[in-house]
């Protein structure tokens, strides 16, 4: 029997190539999204109203993708092509962004982000697949993954503010262009070209389990604090700004503190359960978002 590697430095170089494109397609991600609605109301200068069909938009066009995506990756599809159509969804969404017109910024701009970020999907269902294969310690190897995602939103939204404060909104998106440019050409050299990343399949005498009530109501708390926090998160930038007076650079730099914080608790997690049940570190986390 195959012994599961949980330290770092077990890990092989493909685990750790991995593990950088998810970096890179997290920083991407990071480097436009938490800066669109600021781009909306305060620069282009549309009312808040005008976020929602955005989001509405690009929320619609990832649930869509992802399912796609998973479907299709599950099914045996290969991973590269579905993974470059994402990354010409962020090179479009980004330059369309250039322009200012709210008709390409819901039609194009929320479309290409939606498929950009349904590319999280296939690149964890490939590092999930890639640690089966290599017996690394799944939950572990994920944890490493959700890492560099945090890891991407702790630093390039700053960064992305910081752009926009020196050189303006242009330069922000020349900047994810870049960044997706990057991140094409990683995925070119990480992805083998014949790669796939099938679902691992159950054994004789599995038959479908019937419906998992306490998962579904699992599921549906996640839903809401995820909900709860993408309001948060969609006010934030402008309230900081045009409520508070802080510099154009605060936003991201308050998106850079949560992201750290979450890079460390997402370490500790899994000790934390060792210690205390879920359900109380649950708690725990859900009455921090009030008070925050």
């Amino acid at each position: 029997m195959q012994q599961k590697s949980t330290l770092p430095g077990a890990l092989d170089r493909q685990a750790y190539m991995i593990a950088l494109l998810v970096f890179i397609a997290g920083s991407t991600n990071a480097a436009v999204v938490p800066f669109i609605g600021f781009y909306i109301i305060q620069v282009l200068g549309h009312p808040p109203a005008t976020v929602g069909f955005y989001s509405v938009t690009a929320a619609l066009a990832s649930i869509v993708a992802s399912r796609v995506y998973g479907e299709r990756v599950d099914a045996g599809m290969r991973v590269r092509p579905l993974l470059l159509l994402s990354v010409c969804g962020a090179l479009v969404a980004a330059a369309a962004a250039s322009f200012g017109h709210m008709a390409l910024l819901v039609a194009v701009t929320a479309t290409g982000m939606g498929l950009s970020n349904a590319a999280s999907t296939l690149i964890f269902s490939y590092g999930r697949y890639h640690g089966r294969v290599k017996g690394l310690d799944t939950a572990a190897y994920n944890a490493f993954l959700r890492t560099m995602v945090s890891l991407a939103w702790m630093l390039v939204p700053a960064a992305a503010y910081l752009i926009f404060d020196l050189a303006g909104a242009k330069a922000v998106f020349v900047n994810a262009m870049l960044m997706a440019v990057i991140w094409g050409g990683l995925a070119l050299v990480v992805v083998p070209l014949n790669q796939t990343s099938p679902m691992e399949r159950r054994q004789q005498g599995e038959g479908d389990t019937p419906r998992n009530m306490p998962l579904l109501l699992a599921a549906a708390a996640s839903f809401w604090m995820s909900f709860a926090h993408a309001l948060c998160a969609s006010a934030l930038p402008v309230f900081l700004v045009r409520e508070v007076g802080l510099p154009d650079y605060a936003p991201g730099l308050s998106l850079s503190v949560k992201c750290a914080m979450e890079v460390l608790l997402i370490l500790l997690a899994p000790r934390i359960m060792r210690w205390i049940s879920a359900r109380l570190l649950l708690s725990g986390a859900a009455i921090t978002a009030i008070i925050a």
